[in-house]
């Protein structure tokens, strides 16, 4: 036992006699391996100069090597190195304490990176992520009913409210229709989040609807979920947020018209910059996370309440041109195409559910957040486009290419700035929220092996799924340089209804099948099943309206089958893949400092 460790530490560099003095004679101190008993009984003062030792002469030994490195990897390979020689040494001296209180000093053997949870003893709380006295390397619940609702209120009120309202407006043709079908949307929207309220309540953990459908339907369907989120939807939607934040940021310092003859790489660098943002933030603690997207929500909302007073102030001062004949020039031929550009401005009221897990009390909290969301949204979204045809004609409705900017310049004046400051916000909380939510998503997916392992695992000392924010960000980056997004988005439409049809029909089928299963919430049976038969509608109407963006979506989702039986699926992989996987992970656990987290 004392011959190992000495390799372990030699075997790096000739010159490091102060720290093989150092670390052996902790280590001779505090373990006897040849006899029954310890040489010494170690009480907590001579744990912590143990511990001292071990950290001052890592520390000391990685400074003096990396002088002599040039290259920048070799040096990281150090640190690596260091981290694990502090961790052996911390390992060696709390574990002795241990069995010399049980009077048994059998030696254990070090199983690689994965015994690094030992050090448990030794870890901090970051920002209240975790309590001073957690043993356990746990997300632990911290997202109170207010940060709950606030996800979804970040996740819904992105750019949609600010630019789609005239997609809503082309496809209606009157002031009349094109309200009633914001209503309309809202309440699709409310039967929804009823039905996610109760299937959440019921199975409070994360990873939102893939954890629902993979207890409801099984591991394949949860799979196809879990393909088109990774390989289309969730990129693609962020990286359309992160370019209309860049957008609208750098609008009023150029004096350009329309938005799109912005220079290209000026657009593409702050949208890296911007995801870089979401992603440090992310990185950092949970808590400044959840923080940060209460701030962006409260400013969204503050934003859409400048336009509402704004528009209701001119209503009040007789401007009612717009809303005589409210109904003239309606048409019904394209309702479809207003239909999905009404939901597309709600979508984001399931987001809650990917953090189920982190809610506290979320089998009271959560369906309380949801109704308070949604509600809230419901009341903004109205109001706000009631103050858009206050000042701006449906013609000039469907001639602005950001309706938002045109209400401020007309309807603001000098404050018309606000306008791009208010939809840059808008969409920088939507980043930030998508991150933090579908994290959860792609940890839960790794931790049923649909996703490499590291993916699942959360930092020793944060607590944050770091490799699944980093992995989010990197396929957020590469749809940055796509050439046709907007097409991108538009193929995966039916996915949303597709799997929140599934989700719900798998709720409505537990209603009969389960009966007695445990629901904190319960709402009436005709809800999921209204609900169901809207998301059926809603999917062949999509086919009729873009055949060919419903059959490219569904060729998407369903080319996940193949890769699931071949990758997924087997329960015996080749040894060299397995062997493979298991060094990259154990690397990448060193890379981030992570391991699984601990049930």
């Amino acid at each position: 036992m004392r011959l190992s460790y000495l390799i372990i530490i030699i075997r790096n560099g000739p010159m490091i006699s102060l720290f093989t003095a150092m670390t052996s004679t902790t280590f001779f101190w505090a373990i006897n391996t040849d006899q029954s008993q310890p040489v010494f009984s170690i009480d907590n003062d001579d744990k912590a100069k143990a511990k001292g030792h071990a950290t001052v002469a890592g520390r000391l030994y990685f400074r003096w090597h990396a002088r002599s490195i040039r290259h920048r990897q070799h040096k990281r390979r150090i640190s690596y190195h260091y981290s694990s020689i502090c961790w052996i040494a911390a390992k060696g001296c709390l574990e002795m304490e241990d069995k010399s209180a049980n009077g048994d000093c059998e030696e254990k053997q070090n199983d690689g990176l994965s015994s690094s949870a030992a050090d448990k003893t030794e870890k901090t709380s970051v920002e209240g992520d975790v309590d001073d006295d957690q043993e356990k390397v746990v997300i632990v619940p911290h997202l109170s009913l207010f940060s709950a609702a606030a996800i979804n209120v970040g996740s819904v009120v992105g750019s949609g409210l600010f630019i789609s309202p005239k997609g809503v407006v082309a496809g209606c043709g009157s002031v009349g229709l094109s309200m009633v079908m914001w209503l309309v949307c809202g309440l699709i929207s409310l039967l929804g989040a009823q039905c996610f309220a109760e299937i959440g309540a019921m199975l409070p953990q994360s990873g939102g609807t893939f954890s629902y459908l993979h207890v409801m339907f099984g591991d394949l369907v949860a799979f196809l979920y879990m393909w088109g989120k990774v390989v289309l939807a969730l990129p693609a939607s962020c990286a359309l947020i992160a370019l209309l934040f860049a957008e609208y940021s750098l609008q009023p310092f150029f004096d350009v018209n329309p938005l799109c003859s912005l220079p290209k790489e000026a657009v593409w660098c702050l949208a890296i910059f911007s995801l870089c943002v979401a992603t440090a933030v992310n990185f950092h603690s949970a808590r400044l996370a959840t923080r940060v997207n209460n701030v962006l929500a409260i400013c969204k909302v503050a934003s859409l309440l400048i336009i509402t007073i704004a528009g209701f102030v001119a209503l009040f001062q007789g401007k009612t041109d717009n809303f005589q004949d409210a109904f003239r020039g309606s048409t019904y031929d394209s309702l479809g195409g207003a239909l999905y550009n009404g939901l597309y401005s709600y979508a984001g009221w399931y987001a809650i559910g990917l953090v189920g897990g982190e809610i506290k009390k979320p089998e009271k909290n959560l369906p309380r957040a949801v109704y308070l969301s949604v509600l809230l949204i419901i009341a903004i979204v109205i109001p706000t486009n009631i103050a858009y045809f206050v000042v701006l004609s449906p013609e000039e409705m469907m001639q602005a290419d950001a309706v938002a900017m045109t209400f401020g310049s007309k309807a603001l004046g000098k404050a018309s700035f606000l306008m791009p400051v208010s939809v840059a916000l808008a969409t920088l909380g939507s980043l930030n929220s998508s991150l933090f939510s579908y994290a959860r998503l792609y940890q839960a997916a790794a931790a049923k092996n649909h996703l490499p392992k590291i993916v699942s695992m959360i930092n020793i000392n944060r607590r944050t799924p770091n490799p699944a924010v980093i992995l989010i960000s990197f396929t957020i980056l590469l749809f940055i340089f796509a050439p046709n997004l907007f097409s991108l988005i538009n193929y995966h439409s039916c996915f949303t209804w597709l799997f929140c049809g599934a989700a719900v029909l798998g709720q409505v089928i537990l209603r009969f099948k389960e009966p007695n299963k445990p629901r904190p919430y319960k709402i009436n049976i005709l809800i999921p099943i209204s609900f169901v038969v809207i998301c059926v509608f809603l999917l062949i109407f999509g086919t009729i309206n873009s055949p060919m963006d419903t059959l490219i979506g569904m060729a998407i989702i369903f080319s996940g089958v193949p890769v699931y039986y071949i990758f997924v699926q087997p329960r015996k992989q080749l040894k060299w893949i397995g062997i493979s996987s298991r060094l990259i992970t154990h690397w990448m656990q060193k890379l981030f400092l992570v391991i699984e987290e601990e049930k």
